[in-house]
């Protein structure tokens, strides 16, 4: 007979790529800088910690971003817009963004 078929969701696959991605990345980043780090800084892990905090910081912002109202995203939507934009000029000026 014909087998049913069971499709994972897509919440899980969107998981499962993130998660193999962050791994994936971690021994990059390990794998690529420890020799340096041990060298120059005494510690082989120290880029693999920073890499985990920036992590981490990044999850929170995700939490905070998902239960940020619709609303809200669009009160701020055009300030956020400029504010950017007023940075990114800001890289171009002498001094503060690139030197000369």
């Amino acid at each position: 007979m014909l087998e049913r078929i069971q499709f994972v969701s897509p919440t899980k696959m969107l998981i499962f790529a993130l998660t193999t991605l962050l791994v994936l990345g971690l021994v990059m980043v390990y794998s690529s800088s420890a020799l340096f780090a041990e060298q120059n800084l005494r510690d082989s892990t120290f880029f693999l910690k920073r890499q985990l905090i920036f992590f981490a910081c990044a999850l929170v912002a995700l939490f905070v971003g998902t239960k940020t109202r619709t609303e809200t995203y669009r009160q701020l939507a055009y300030p956020m817009y400029f504010g950017v934009l007023f940075l990114l000029v800001l890289v171009l000026i002498p001094g503060i963004g690139k030197s000369a």
